[in-house]
């Protein structure tokens, strides 16, 4: 009975995913998951008087849903992002932020229990191969502090997640956090190594002991890494300051310091024909999505990269309901998501565990202008990439705290 359920379900998904190819043969892929959703989806049928009160019944009792539902549409997003500007976890809206602990251990739960992990599927569902098997291997379980390890690099002990498999293991020789064995990546020519911002940072720490600011501030103000490579520079015009890749080193209020990853490409006057005013033209979605396909392969792709399956980020700045300076393919179909003002100016933001050692905040912010010397009509579409990986609070900074951020397989 469960097998012939199973047929049925995968047959079913199998006609559903015909039914989206062909509408993605006609309209842009955009506006056909959007006409999908209208003919298919019930919870999409819903005026958004219905919808704006699942989503307060949800806010009430289970914040971790409604950041789920908010990851899942731009309809649902744009709601939730209305109606609660500041208390919605993980919201990928500009305006969303990651909570505590508790809200992390519930997302383990439910991705358990949904049985994203690989490790757990054996374990997990109606019939499981191991009655009472031990599910510690799974990668979202909570890992309980203990003592840790000892780096020999560092000096001190770190938290065991700190260190790699081999390095994990006990009587391992040399052990290097993680830390101090990754890197981050500016771009595919240029990679930031802990040691380099360690060694800067050092000649400043000896002077600075809360009383002269100044110091550190020029500390953080001389730490310059630009990678010049020609690929890059996406500039307008010669006449311009070229738009080389960058990182740099700065300090909040609370004295938190990060590491900045910045690069503004210029797309060129005449590239996508955006024209603003009474004859205006829009640039094509295919179009866009090709530059953007660019950056990506590019600088952009390191400092703020695609989510593996996903629209590219950038693209979530022209929101096919809003933005007139896009068009969309409609393929006869949805005429009803005409745009009623032009939003291309959002960013768009992806925050995890922002305002900590560890936490990394990405964004993405999209302006434009004319040409220096107004020979063109058109306008050049600016993009901004921009990543902050929060370091420490330390004195002296302690590099197992950027691990999040820095990636092993780039060593």
């Amino acid at each position: 009975m469960d097998q012939e359920l199973n047929t049925l379900e995968s047959h079913g998904e199998s006609q559903r995913l015909l039914t989206l190819q062909e509408l993605e043969r006609t309209m842009d892929p955009l506006i056909a998951a959007r006409v999908y959703n209208q003919r298919y989806s019930y919870l999409d049928r819903l005026p958004d008087e219905l919808l704006v009160q699942i989503l307060v019944d949800c806010h009430k009792s289970d914040s971790v849903a409604l950041c789920c539902l908010a990851q899942v549409s731009r309809r649902l997003r744009d709601l939730i992002v209305a109606e609660f500007p500041r208390s919605v976890p993980c919201v990928d809206g500009g305006r969303g932020y990651l909570t505590g602990g508790y809200d992390l251990a519930e997302f383990r739960k439910r991705l358990c229990r949904d049985k994203i992990c690989a490790d757990c599927r054996p374990f997990v569902g109606p019939v499981s191969k191991y009655l009472f098997a031990d599910i510690n291997c799974c990668e979202f379980r909570a890992i309980s502090i203990g003592q840790g390890l000892h780096c020999d690099s560092c000096d001190r002990n770190h938290h065991t997640s700190c260190f790699i498999p081999s390095d994990q293991r006990e009587g391992a020789l040399k052990r290097r956090c993680i830390g101090r064995r990754g890197t981050v990546r500016l771009c595919d020519h240029m990679q930031i190594s802990w040691d380099t911002i360690e060694a800067h940072v050092a000649k400043y720490w000896n002077d600075w002991n809360g009383r002269q600011a100044i110091d550190l501030q020029a500390c953080l103000d001389n730490f310059r890494i630009e990678c010049y490579d020609l690929s890059h520079d996406r500039r307008c015009s010669a006449e311009q300051a070229p738009t080389w890749p960058r990182a740099r080193l700065r300090k909040n209020p609370s004295n938190l310091i990060s590491l900045r990853l910045e690069w503004t490409p210029h797309s060129g006057c005449e590239a996508l024909g955006i024209r603003p005013g009474p004859n205006a033209e829009q640039a094509s979605a295919p179009a866009l999505r090709g530059l953007f396909r660019q950056y990506q392969q590019g600088a952009g792709g390191s400092i703020c990269p695609s989510l593996s399956g996903s629209e590219s980020p950038e693209m979530t700045c022209f929101d096919p309901h809003k933005c007139t300076c896009v068009h969309y393919e409609m393929g006869g179909e949805g005429q009803d998501l005409r745009p009623s003002e032009c939003h291309a100016s959002r960013s768009w933001e992806r925050i995890w565990s922002y305002g900590q050692p560890g936490g990394s905040a990405s964004r993405i912010c999209m302006s434009s202008h004319r040409s220096d010397d107004n020979t063109s009509k058109s306008v050049c579409l600016v993009t901004s990439y921009q990543r902050d990986i929060e370091i420490s609070y330390e004195n002296p900074l302690v590099p197992a705290a950027w691990y999040p951020g820095a990636g092993i397989n780039t060593v």
